[in-house]
């Protein structure tokens, strides 16, 4: 079973913020993914999320963890989830 983690960061540029979402794998440890986007929407976490189904290729009953952001929550990240038969999974209202 592969559980991975999102998280979004802000970086502060001359020319205004980024957002970069990264996709960790919690038993290595490592980024398998990434995307950078000038807006933080459903598009930036979608991209990081398609880029670690293609370049790890995991088995049945990956574990997707992230926060409850709205991106997170969305038709379209939902849809990608459930084409690759992925589980999300989200902490309990008031828990980090």
């Amino acid at each position: 079973m592969y559980i991975y983690f999102f998280n979004v960061s802000y970086i502060q540029t001359i020319q205004g913020w980024l957002y970069l979402a990264t996709v960790i794998d919690l038993y290595s440890r490592k980024v398998v993914a990434w995307s950078i986007n000038e807006n933080m929407n459903t598009s930036l976490i979608i991209d990081a999320l398609e880029m670690s189904i293609t370049n790890k290729n995991p088995n049945s009953g990956l574990i997707f963890h992230s926060d409850r952001g709205v991106q997170y929550a969305s038709n379209s990240f939902k849809e990608v989830l459930n084409k690759n038969n992925i589980a999300q999974s989200t902490p309990s209202r008031g828990t980090s």
